[in-house]
């Protein structure tokens, strides 16, 4: 069925959760590879993963507040 209904209830409300991951996961690349790779964190790694990781929180909270219940009726009728 996925197939043939491409666009379907769903569709939205799963767009809402890929699009806050990906979000999530390029502050994530960034912090890793320039935040915790740079000078700054090399003489204060706590304060460098502090800092991040407050901005990091509402990425995260932004993903479980996309997981919203989606209510859908399905009807089969004959042709």
């Amino acid at each position: 069925m996925a197939r043939d209904f491409v666009l379907n209830p769903f569709s939205e409300a799963f767009k809402r959760v890929d699009e806050a991951v990906a979000a999530k996961q390029a502050f994530e690349t960034t912090q890793i590879k320039e935040v915790f790779h740079s000078p700054d964190a090399r003489t204060d790694m706590p304060g460098a993963v502090a800092r991040t990781e407050a901005k990091r929180a509402p990425l995260a909270q932004a993903i479980h507040d996309a997981f919203v219940p989606v209510t859908h009726t399905i009807s089969i009728e004959p042709n």
